[in-house]
């Protein structure tokens, strides 16, 4: 009889490990739940102002970042060739 008990007690279903892991869960579940619409917000937000952002620059300021970028970038690239 005590067996019994024993092995209900300590059964996987009925650990404090699996109760306290499924309250947060279900605890993070809520909190990303009510974040969620602040967060799509916040893509759509930043999508609006980088589309915003190309359309008006002029056409000339991205190869110039380019090249800035390139230049930066070759003379590191050289020193571990040559």
């Amino acid at each position: 009889m005590n067996t019994a008990i024993l092995k209900k007690v300590w059964s996987p279903l009925y650990s404090p490990d699996l109760i306290l892991n499924l309250v947060g869960l279900l605890g993070l579940t809520v909190i990303f739940g009510f974040n969620l619409v602040l967060f799509l917000h916040g893509i759509t937000t930043g999508t609006n102002y980088l589309t915003q952002f190309l359309t008006t620059t002029p056409w000339y300021i991205f190869p110039t970042g380019g090249l800035i970028l390139g230049s930066l970038i070759i003379a590191p690239v050289l020193r571990k060739i040559l």
